[in-house]
């Protein structure tokens, strides 16, 4: 059972990380919807987001044969093991 706690905390931490690097998300975002990826052809898209989380020294980084990306950051001695973050776009 999740922790409403726990949750809040984690939620709050997000936010702030998140506003901290406003700039970056933005750009990131405006780089990755300009590259062409109808379906069945969203190889560059896919490739962008794995090398964005190799830069930003995501523990597991990964594309499957399906071509979606999967990154890990694991839980450690300064991170929350409890507080978990997906994210699934399509």
């Amino acid at each position: 059972m999740i922790d409403p706690e726990a949750a809040r905390a984690a939620g709050t931490l997000l936010r702030q990380a998140a506003e901290a690097r406003r700039d970056a998300i933005v750009a990131f975002c405006q780089a990755l919807v300009r590259i062409p990826s109808p379906p069945g052809s969203e190889g560059r898209a896919a490739e962008c987001v794995l090398s964005a989380m190799h830069e930003l020294g995501f523990d597991e980084a990964q594309a499957d044969t399906w071509g979606n990306v999967v990154g890990v950051v694991a839980a450690g001695p300064d991170r929350r093991a409890d507080a978990a973050v997906l994210l699934d776009a399509h």
